[in-house]
């Protein structure tokens, strides 16, 4: 049975056609894993199930899959998800957290988040001042406003809608695209929340 699994793999790598019962593409990862062995910031690899505008599903083993949110694929700006995380492509990366109960397994393919450091060593928050120009990229428009990624960080801010321009917007998501460059100015801070 092994040797059949990695044998039909090799062929839809060949082939770039998915099979039908996209659980055959994990069996070659351990089908014994249960939500009940999952804990925060262990090491896990799964197979790309789904790729969605927020993020992309992988499978864990035959019967767990977990979620892996838009900001949480990679440590820089992915433009296109799908392109990058085809369906079928084995990834590598580190439990974020585990909801037995509600069945939700949520992991992190970023590098920074799977070397052990802690969100805080990570994320300066303290270094930010109400005042600063930072420079950045757009990482996602939603109708009331920007997340904007700041540069040479991990650091990710909203700009409000109403301070993007002194002239009234009509529609953000025509004026402004995913991974514009972008200058910005700090308004607030949140240390304690770590929100900009």
């Amino acid at each position: 049975m092994k040797l059949f699994t990695l044998i039909y793999h090799y062929d839809y790598l060949l082939d770039g056609m998915l099979p039908k019962n996209s659980s055959e593409l994990c069996s070659d990862v351990d089908s014994t894993r249960k939500i009940e062995d999952l804990y925060p910031n262990m090491a896990v690899q799964g197979y790309v199930k789904n790729v969605i505008p927020k993020g992309c599903f992988i499978l864990l083993s035959r019967k767990l899959d977990a979620k892996i949110l838009l900001s949480n694929l990679s440590d820089s700006y992915i433009d296109v998800p799908k392109k990058e995380f085809p369906i079928g492509k084995l990834v590598a990366g580190r439990v974020l957290a585990v909801e037995p109960l509600s069945k939700r397994v949520e992991v992190t393919l970023k590098k920074s988040n799977t070397s052990g450091t802690s969100k805080s060593e990570i994320n300066d928050f303290s270094s930010l001042h109400v005042g600063d120009i930072v420079s950045g990229r757009i990482r996602r428009v939603e109708s009331y406003g920007l997340f904007v990624a700041l540069d040479h960080t991990n650091m990710v801010g909203l700009c409000h809608v109403s301070k993007l321009s002194d002239d009234q917007i009509e529609n953000i998501q025509t004026k402004y695209g995913a991974g514009e460059k972008v200058t910005a100015k700090i308004l607030k801070v949140n240390i304690n929340s770590e929100k900009l």
